[in-house]
């Protein structure tokens, strides 16, 4: 799974960010529970569509749609390109081991 674009929300808050990131492939659960390894996740696979939210405490938010392509991220503090980075990395990394799993 990649990341394909990103786009810029409107702000709130000071030295907070908000973007939508659009993958190039729907997310399933498996990937997500790897996105969320180690931070809060809070996830309803119950809802007509299933939500989750994965919080790491002073650095970001995520939130979406299991089905969906795409993810709203909010960051918090103030290298947000460092942090986008970061989450980049983790998505890929979600990926391979989703197709290490296969094998």
């Amino acid at each position: 799974m990649r990341v394909t674009s990103r786009r810029k929300l409107e702000d709130c808050f000071d030295r907070v960010a908000a973007y939508e990131l659009e993958l190039d492939e729907e997310l399933a659960e498996r990937p997500m529970r790897s996105l969320a390894r180690g931070d809060a996740l809070d996830f309803h696979p119950d809802f007509p569509r299933p939500y989750f939210r994965i919080e790491r405490r002073r650095a970001w938010l995520l939130q979406g749609v299991l089905g969906n392509r795409t993810i709203r991220v909010t960051l918090m503090g103030e290298d947000h390109e460092q942090q986008l980075a970061e989450l980049r990395s983790l998505i890929e990394q979600s990926e391979g081991e989703r197709q290490w799993q296969r094998s």
